[in-house]
């Protein structure tokens, strides 16, 4: 994260759909953990801005199907409808 050299983002994996992963700040010489975003579903990819605040995530659900959301006033909004970040990336590679 951008000038803060005391802490880093870590990702809790929970292993399962009913209990989402959650994403946290580490201070790494204190070790306090504060969360910063519980995930939409489990096994997300995240992507934050240079604050280490949640904006994207994107995976795939329970049944296969491609997911993506947007993180906004403390919710996550489904947006896989409107975006594809993974598809776009790929057409740029």
């Amino acid at each position: 994260m951008e000038n803060d050299t005391n802490e880093i983002l870590v990702q809790a994996f929970s292993g399962g759909e009913e209990s989402p992963d959650v994403l946290y700040k580490v201070n790494i010489y204190t070790s306090r953990w504060t969360r910063v975003a519980k995930m939409p579903l489990s096994y997300m990819d995240i992507v934050t801005n240079n604050k280490g605040e949640p904006i994207l995530a994107f995976g795939m659900d329970t049944y296969g199907n491609y997911k993506e959301f947007q993180f906004g006033n403390g919710e996550w909004k489904d947006i896989s409808d409107k975006l594809n970040f993974v598809k776009g990336l790929k057409s740029h590679g």
